[in-house]
């Protein structure tokens, strides 16, 4: 007994010494170590996407990381963009997607988004893999977060010969673009995709798409940290020029504006109605010029504001949010009415067609009663009207964030749900199949230490 006790005692101390030297060196290694680096790929075709990333930033920029960002398009793959070699530089794809959607060309986008787009990404499927790796490589990521659709499939690739984790932090309720190649059952076991409302119809793209359920996660939307502050709403109206009992509309058609804001404004102005008229022309310049030589009348007030980064202020001070159904715009319209305990109603514009990757954000906010949409100017008119009708006679409602069947309908991303994802992606919980050999060699092996 006094030989098996001092066999045991010196065994102890054998494996504490070589725990302690293990610790020490682990500790040499991570002071040694740079932190790991995380790499956002965004794009400026709209503004959502860049929205995204700069709200990303934000939550993560007190971690243990290296937070960097790029624009995919431009910086990584630019050297294959098409329109940009057919113009001679002159117009990227970007720019041409812009100039579309701030025209009200949805239909030549959809046509484009539904037959060309998942031609091209087929054919330069290769290409796209290949630079995306040669661009992860050289910068040395260590972990890529995506908020862009289209170029995953082939992005992940490169990411999986690298041996990278790839996040896929979706935007919208309809996944197609966000899933283009991915129509068989090879999924990255490194990969993870993230949703920010959890639904039957997502859930089933994504089946469609062989995504594992396991790499499905809801984090919530991103959202920048200034749709989370408290505002002085009167001393905002006094910075906007706006009259403080005024009913007040806001008209914001997307960062990169829109023809529709400004007939919006103008026939709002026709109605002679007591309302202020706040329009956002995003860095459409023409806009913003045609909206300044609309004249105001003795019942109507109008502030017309080029691009800005401080959206929340006007969101904070308005009544009525006149929009198209981007999911950015939405999110943060919730955010801000949640933390002033008020009710921001949403009229979504559906005059012509919807982007087919939005629609159903139409529906989600009709259905949870966060507001209404039109399809001609005639209703427009007739909602403005009813929800000042309401303004007048109801007090404010409380925002709900769930739907009728108890399910979240918008939720930002927080640190901690980011984070765990993350962690997460470096670290991949074991397959059934790997945890079953495992429990066998640990088995295996407590048995030989036994005999």
């Amino acid at each position: 007994m006094f030989y098996l006790a001092a066999l045991l005692f010196f065994t102890f101390n054998i494996f504490a010494d070589k725990g302690s030297e293990q610790g020490a060196n682990q500790n040499i290694i991570n002071q040694s170590n740079p932190k790991k680096k995380i790499l956002i790929l965004y794009s400026d075709g709209g503004s959502c996407h860049k929205s995204a990333t700069s709200a990303l930033k934000e939550v993560l920029e007190d971690s243990n990381y290296d937070i960097q960002s790029v624009n995919f398009f431009k910086d990584v793959v630019g050297t294959i963009d098409t329109i940009k070699s057919l113009t001679f530089g002159y117009v990227t794809c970007e720019d041409a997607y812009n100039k579309m959607l701030s025209n009200g060309w949805n239909t030549l986008v959809n046509y484009y988004a539904m037959s060309l787009a998942p031609v091209l990404m087929d054919w330069k499927e290769n290409d796209l893999k290949n630079l995306s790796k040669e661009y992860f490589k050289n910068h040395k990521a260590d972990l890529i977060i995506s908020t862009i659709p289209m170029i995953n499939y082939s992005a992940a690739l490169g990411a999986k010969e690298l041996d990278i984790p790839y996040i896929l932090l979706t935007l919208d309720l309809e996944l197609k673009t966000w899933l283009y190649g991915f129509s068989k059952p090879d999924f990255y076991e490194k990969m993870i995709i993230t949703l920010w409302n959890d639904n039957q119809q997502t859930r089933e793209r994504l089946k469609e798409h062989f995504v594992p359920e396991n790499k499905i996660k809801v984090i919530g939307f991103p959202i920048r940290k200034q749709f989370f502050e408290k505002k002085d709403i009167s001393e905002l109206k006094k910075l906007y020029g706006v009259p403080e009992n005024k009913f007040v509309i806001m008209i914001m058609n997307g960062g990169s504006g829109g023809t529709a804001a400004y007939r919006y404004a103008k026939k709002i102005i026709s109605m002679n109605i007591p309302v202020h008229i706040i329009a956002c022309a995003g860095r459409n310049e023409r806009i913003t010029k045609k909206l300044n030589r609309l004249k105001p009348n003795n019942k109507v007030s109008i502030t017309t504001l080029g691009f800005t980064q401080n959206i929340s202020d006007v969101m904070a001070i308005s009544n009525l949010l006149i929009t198209k159904p981007g999911p950015g715009t939405l999110n943060e319209a919730i955010s801000v009415a949640l933390k002033h305990n008020t009710k921001l109603p949403i009229l979504i514009d559906s005059t012509g067609s919807a982007l087919f990757w939005e629609k159903p954000h139409i529906d989600l906010i009709k259905n949870n009663n966060l507001g209404s949409s039109f399809e001609n100017i005639q209703e427009l008119e007739k909602l403005i009207l009813e929800y000042l009708a309401k303004h007048k006679a109801e007090p404010q409602e409380e925002v709900l964030l769930t739907d009728k069947n108890n399910c979240v309908i918008s939720m930002a991303i927080t640190k901690e749900r980011l984070l765990n994802i993350i962690e997460e992606s470096f670290n991949p919980p074991l397959s059934q199949q790997e945890a079953q050999i495992r429990n066998t060699i640990c088995k295996s092996r407590t048995e030989t230490v036994l005999f």
